[in-house]
């Protein structure tokens, strides 16, 4: 299994404000299984109570790309808006 790294994330997140999304991506520690997943959040929550995001197909594509361009595979929840390195049975090692 491929993990997503604090690296990546950050990186992600220098795309995103080149592109001037209100969107940004935070690296999280999962209590449960204690392996690594990216959270997608807005930039600012200031003035904001419970946010719901929906993330479009084109914002799941990008997040995608990126990181495969680190050959990592990802799993997402319904919404799109948390990420996990996924298992790639054909990948070897």
């Amino acid at each position: 299994m491929s993990m997503i790294e604090e690296h990546m994330v950050t990186s992600l997140n220098e795309k995103l404000k080149e592109k001037r999304t209100l969107l940004r991506a935070s690296y999280e520690v999962s209590n449960i299984v204690g392996l690594p997943k990216m959270v997608i959040e807005l930039e600012d929550e200031f003035f904001v109570e419970n946010p719901i995001i929906s993330i479009t197909k084109e914002f799941r594509d990008l997040v995608a790309s990126h990181f495969k361009d680190y050959g990592v595979k990802l799993g997402c929840n319904n919404t799109g808006t948390v990420f996990w390195g996924q298992y790639d049975e054909n990948k070897k090692g």
